[in-house]
């Protein structure tokens, strides 16, 4: 591959790339198939469309392992390990709500861990920064540190940071304690989760971030939330990690109980047995960060164009009638602003596409029972949620079947 002068888009020479070379883990997962797939948009049609046409199934496969092999050890995070995947493949931060002890850092570990994605002081080729916030963290802890000669520089004076191994040098961010942090903390964070960029001495950085992960014990009332509320609304899925239950009846302690008890020993036992080194893991990475990527790109690419907007197109009705029958609590439950009804349905389109699906349909709406907007209202907003699409499918088996003539 060739590369046009600075700041030009990199010419590909789409002739030469092996698209077998997607079945092969090892190869796939390397930084010139990031920057490839950071391309694809200025593809041939016939690259694009053998993709998605015959490399689709073996990014989602590799998923699917990683998702099988998480729920063997995460017990009873069925839901959240699948919404981990759809909100990474649509590219939307998640936030984790639950009490101490709840496995929300170690969902958010093991899921990177599985992607072959290590901390930022690992030295791994692709990273997540992880930062406990609170009401004293300073700008300089998650920017880095103001880079002293450049600002005394006797010709040029500037302001920079050093940036390695800050949050902007990650391609995965976790923030535990996110309704901590201070104001000067909450507006930079808002223009990562915005636009994955930092606005500083006059200057737009790009983030590297690709996906957002935020945590909290709980979440302030909603007449308490004040100026978080902004930063809230920006976790699209919302997501509360619970206990596992003890009892199954009255005497037996629960099969998921069991489990735990099983794989945590095991994992504790690697863990001392290694002195917590970070290398040794009872879990393999049979995907990596490059699938979530060319996912990313299949749904966008697969989903574009005409077709889904044409006003016949079946999901689109599907879409604004659960929209529409969900304001009508007048924001009880939930809140669909003109934003999170596009990031919605491209959640919706990611949902489908993780199920195996290219086109999304009623059973995609699901992502709507993860937007409550207080976690007391969780389950009334999921039995709603689950009627309206209930009536939408009593809605499409009472339409005749169209006859192909």
């Amino acid at each position: 591959m060739t590369a046009t002068a600075p700041g030009k888009l990199r010419v590909m020479d789409w002739e030469n790339i092996n698209l077998n070379d997607i079945a092969d883990t090892n190869v796939f997962s390397t930084p010139q198939w990031t920057e490839i797939i950071e391309n694809l948009h200025q593809a041939p049609a016939s690259v694009r469309r053998t993709i998605i046409r015959e490399h689709s199934k073996t990014v989602l496969d590799r998923l699917h392992s990683l998702e099988i092999e998480l729920n063997k050890r995460l017990i009873l995070k069925e839901e959240i390990v699948r919404m981990m995947f759809v909100t990474a493949i649509a590219q939307q931060p998640m936030l984790l709500i639950g009490e101490p002890g709840t496995a929300k850092s170690l969902l958010v570990s093991k899921f990177c861990e599985g992607l072959g994605i290590g901390a930022i002081s690992e030295g791994r080729q692709n990273t997540f920064f992880h930062y406990l916030l609170h009401k004293f963290t300073e700008p300089d802890e998650l920017l880095g540190v103001i880079n002293l000669e450049k600002l005394k520089s006797p010709d040029h004076p500037s302001f920079e940071r050093l940036t390695e191994g800050t949050i902007k040098d990650a391609e995965v961010i976790f923030l535990d304690e996110v309704f901590k942090a201070n104001s000067a903390i909450l507006n930079t964070l808002l223009s990562i989760l915005n636009e994955r960029r930092v606005y500083e001495g006059g200057k737009i950085i790009k983030a590297k971030a690709r996906l957002i992960f935020g945590a909290a014990n709980e979440i302030p009332p909603v007449h308490q939330l004040g100026e978080l509320k902004a930063f809230f609304e920006r976790f699209t899925v919302r997501m509360k990690s619970e206990f596992v239950p003890y009892q199954d009846g009255h005497v037996k302690a629960s099969e998921g109980r069991r489990k735990l008890l099983k794989e945590g020993w095991k994992a504790e036992s690697v863990k001392l047995q290694s002195s917590y080194d970070p290398e040794f893991s009872i879990l393999d990475h049979p995907a990596s960060l490059n699938d979530l990527l060319l996912s990313t790109w299949i749904v966008t690419e697969s989903f574009g164009g005409s077709e889904s907007l044409n006003p016949l197109f079946p999901f689109e009705d599907d879409y604004h009638m659960m929209v529409m029958e969900l304001l009508k609590f007048n924001k009880k439950i939930c809140s669909i602003d003109d934003r999170k009804f596009i990031k919605l349905f491209v959640l919706a389109r990611a949902h489908a596409f993780f199920r195996g699906n290219h086109k999304p349909d009623s059973e995609d709406l699901v992502v709507f029972t993860h937007i409550w907007n207080d976690i007391r209202n969780k389950e009334l907003l999921e039995r709603e949620v689950y009627q309206i699409m209930e009536s939408i499918r009593q809605k499409h088996k009472q339409k005749p079947s169209k006859k192909k003539t």
